[in-house]
């Protein structure tokens, strides 16, 4: 069993002078593992059939390792050291054939692209410098691979900048725009596959048109008038070879405001200075009116203050 831990836990530097890791040392073959894993196998079985039996405190522990999944790893483990010790060294590794009709068909490697432990081909990426893969490699950890044929490919590229602005109202016109967004592109003998607004593809000849003279791409103004006033689109433009290009899009809209009715003209009233002079005119009359009064009363005072000195001036002549 220690031998066998030793092996799950080898050291990705544990490789021989040809480059082949090693399967372990001289003492713990090949026809080990094997043993082992038919052992795994019948004690999995026995296992399970005594589980119901056992108490939960040693199902939780013995569950932890021996299990489905661990002895499936191991039989797979097992059937990779059997394909690389019966192999020879010009055919381990992963093959990687390329064919342009499906009948003919050109070799890449035959060999795991030079290392024997690169077994098999899990992803395949189209990126702006060629065909990427990654390789399935159980003893140093997958590998990144760049393909291409050779050629010096010179990327298509903007000729006027990557941030455009399109305003639904043309003012020149004095109408909904119907032009378009023209985008500059110095193609370089490349050709366009596919043009994408915020990550979706568009309809060539409805959403987008490539120029007739070759200066670039236009986004029709049926697509642009449809997006959200105010929203910036992202753009990419995939080519045939070399590298995308990319750019934004703002939309804006200077359309005019509809102009307001003007207001009906207002009932004709007398000015406002003449209500005034006649309040005031009443004010002075009132004004007058009460003042009149006023000296009324002290004359009338004064009568009886006269009349009241005469009698008292008449009584003392009496006496």
């Amino acid at each position: 069993m220690g031998s066998m831990q030793e092996d799950l836990n080898a050291k990705q530097t544990d490789v021989n002078a040809d480059g082949i890791a090693t399967l372990s040392a001289d003492s713990y073959t090949l026809e080990d593992r094997i043993r082992f894993q038919t052992m795994l196998e019948e004690l999995f079985k026995i296992y399970e059939s005594i589980k119901p039996m056992l108490p939960d405190s040693v199902t939780s522990e013995l569950d932890k390792w021996l299990n489905q999944e661990n002895v499936d790893n191991f039989g797979y483990f097992v059937n990779v050291c059997k394909y690389l010790r019966s192999a020879t060294s010009d055919k381990r590794g992963c093959d990687l054939v390329v064919t342009a009709d499906g009948v003919n068909f050109q070799t890449i490697t035959r060999n795991g692209f030079g290392d024997n432990n690169n077994h098999g081909l899990r992803v395949f990426a189209v990126t702006n410098s060629g065909l990427s893969v990654g390789t399935a490699n159980p003893y140093h950890g997958t590998q990144i691979w760049n393909l291409n044929d050779g050629t010096t490919v010179t990327s298509a590229t903007l000729s006027a900048g990557n941030a455009f602005t399109y305003d639904k109202y043309d003012a020149a016109a004095k109408r909904q725009n119907s032009a378009g967004l023209n985008v500059g592109i110095n193609f370089n003998g490349n050709t366009v596959s596919d043009v994408q607004y915020d990550y979706a593809s568009l309809t060539a000849g409805k959403d987008y048109v490539v120029n007739a003279d070759g200066s670039g791409i236009s986004l029709t103004s049926t697509f642009l008038n449809a997006q959200k006033t105010g929203s910036a689109g992202s753009v990419t433009i995939f080519f045939n070879r070399g590298a995308r290009v990319k750019f934004t899009v703002t939309i804006t809209d200077g359309t005019p405001s509809t102009p307001q009715p003007s207001p009906s003209p207002a009932a004709p009233s007398k000015p406002a200075a003449d209500k005034a002079d006649k309040t005031s005119a009443g004010k002075t009359d009132g004004t007058t009116a009460n003042t009149g009064s006023a000296v009324f009363g002290v004359a009338f005072a004064a009568a009886v203050l006269v009349l009241a000195a005469g009698v008292m001036l008449k009584l003392r002549r009496r006496d």
